[in-house]
């Protein structure tokens, strides 16, 4: 019994219904007590290491998990980047297309600009030639009067006076 109390106090208690009590000194006979408590230690600590197995393998998948999680984040890095380059592409473009829309729009303010003055110059012309109509100071008469008078030499003769 003495050994039997301190099974229990180690938490090593087992009761197999197969025990014979006998008279005088309590002898439990069991089929073989030491060899089942050596076969239930064995199986404790199997059972242990498969726990620590189990654990071993979850511990595993989190890392691939954590692993797969940060390959995640650095594609999702290298996409935005990807997208911040593309727009900064857009942009340089439509900067370049407005710096072309503003070179032609000075270049057409330049040959307005040419126009006009030369508009104002067949304009003095116009006043130049003698007997040719006039409407405001510009040249009213058909283009093609204009320009058989304009070659005239009279027409150049009032050039050169002026």
């Amino acid at each position: 019994m003495a050994e039997r109390s301190n099974n229990e106090r180690r938490g090593l208690t087992i009761n197999l219904p197969c025990t014979l009590r006998m008279d005088g000194p309590q002898i439990a006979n069991t089929v073989d007590q030491d060899s089942y408590r050596l076969s239930m230690a064995h199986k404790i600590q199997l059972s242990r290491a498969a726990e620590a197995r189990v654990f071993n393998l979850l511990i595993e998948e989190t890392k691939l998990t954590l692993a797969r999680c940060q390959a995640e984040i650095e594609l999702a890095k290298v996409r935005a980047e990807e997208e911040r380059l593309r727009l900064e592409y857009y942009q340089q473009m439509n900067e370049a297309a407005e710096n072309n829309l503003l070179d032609a729009d000075m270049q057409i303010g330049v040959v307005r600009h040419q126009i006009w003055g030369k508009r104002a110059e067949q304009a003095k012309m116009a006043e130049c030639l003698e007997g040719a109509p006039k409407a405001d100071g510009i040249y009213s008469a058909p283009l093609s009067s204009f320009w058989s008078l304009y070659f005239t030499d009279e027409a150049t003769q009032a050039i050169i006076k002026e």
